[in-house]
């Protein structure tokens, strides 16, 4: 939406000059918040040398028991093709879109995922990343 891309320039004009180099930008693999990180990130300096990695244990969590469609995620070779400078490596190439038949994720769930993306950031020795979630 229009008022989506002045909110991304917005940020985007407020992190640029903010932001040190960064190693690795992970992205949640819901389609908007890849174009987000994609029109607030792309092409800054702090991020020129980063790796892009799509990864479930970064993805949002709707709390109000009812599905979205911001909740889904399309299937990775169809979004691999929209957002080449993406790794979808991490992301099930499974067709299941997430949020239409699945039943909501519990706080327990969220936070099981979260500890495992701080224990990969732990085991990768990765010291400057960028999460959009």
């Amino acid at each position: 939406s229009q008022r989506g891309h002045e909110q991304c320039t917005s940020l985007r004009s407020s992190i640029e000059g903010q932001l040190g180099s960064v190693e690795v930008v992970f992205v949640s693999p819901l389609t908007r918040t890849l174009q987000t990180a994609t029109e607030v990130l792309q092409g800054l300096p702090a991020v020129c040398n980063a790796s892009w990695v799509a990864t479930e244990e970064v993805r949002e969590f709707g709390r109000s028991g009812q599905f979205h469609p911001c909740d889904s995620r399309r299937a990775s070779a169809e979004l691999e093709s929209e957002f080449p400078h993406v790794s979808f490596a991490e992301v099930p190439a499974h067709e299941v879109l997430l949020g239409a038949n699945l039943p909501p994720e519990s706080e327990a769930q969220v936070a099981l995922r979260a500890r495992k993306f701080l224990l990969h950031l732990q085991e990768e020795k990765i010291r400057a990343c960028v999460v959009v979630s």
